[in-house]
């Protein structure tokens, strides 16, 4: 079994997924409202949105909480931090609390430094199972093509819920779900649920959008004495 821990946006902009070889079968989801063969002009106009408010903005910045719930032993893990994003294929993640680390793709590598430990990741961009991604990133995509949407119940008046189940066969997950806001169609939460069952929840908060971020704040520089782990097959715990 393949666990290294892979960056998927949340958007998707980017959560973490682990790969596993026998996934179990998706059930379907009782709250699912609208499939994919019966796309209604409601769910057609929040596609179009989702589509159009990331197609339009070339990078962003937000306050992220994430909440990593571990099926089998009913655990959680909460962290918090900054995230930043560029087009065409740049991000950062700084996570703050509860121990720093911080995640950054220059558009060629994905980098992930742990400094407690002494330690950085280095892995080629290209190999890292982002195609779904990247191609969000660039405003490329479009998640009709890529995904099977449903729209989900929402009570709250100001919010819609997607649920996203990949096309791909050989998915590293489950499914997505956006938690979007009703006005600008930006992405507000996203979970993905990998193969085991496993839940990712990334909440995210004081976005702000097309602000000429700088490039050098998404280039990394290996500190020295840092011990450099390159491949495919490490493992790195959420």
């Amino acid at each position: 079994m393949n666990r290294y821990s892979i960056l998927l946006s949340a958007l998707l902009i980017f959560n973490q997924a682990y790969a596993q070889d026998n996934p179990p079968k998706t059930e379907q989801d009782p709250t699912a409202v609208t499939t994919q063969e019966q796309i209604t002009p409601e769910l057609q106009k929040i596609i179009d949105g989702v589509q159009a408010y990331y197609a339009n903005i070339n990078d962003f910045k937000a306050d992220f909480s994430q909440k990593y719930t571990y099926k089998i032993y009913q655990r959680k893990k909460v962290s918090a931090g900054q995230v930043y994003f560029k087009k065409p294929s740049m991000m950062r993640w700084d996570y703050l609390t509860p121990t720093s680390r911080v995640f950054v793709a220059d558009g060629n590598t994905l980098w992930v430094y742990e400094p407690d430990e002494g330690q950085v990741f280095k892995r080629d961009l290209s190999k890292a199972q982002l195609p779904v991604a990247l191609k969000f990133m660039k405003g490329d995509g479009k998640l009709s093509d890529d995904f099977k949407v449903s729209l989900l119940e929402n009570n709250e008046k100001e919010q819609y819920s997607l649920k996203l189940i990949p096309k791909e066969s050989n998915a590293d997950y489950q499914s997505i779900k956006l938690v979007l806001n009703a006005k600008t169609y930006e992405v507000m939460v996203s979970t993905l649920i990998d193969n085991v069952g496993n839940e990712n929840q990334i909440t995210f908060l004081k976005l702000q959008s097309n602000l000429n971020l700088p490039n050098d704040g998404f280039k990394f520089s290996i500190p020295d004495g840092v011990r450099v782990i390159e491949g495919n097959d490490q493992a790195i715990d959420p």
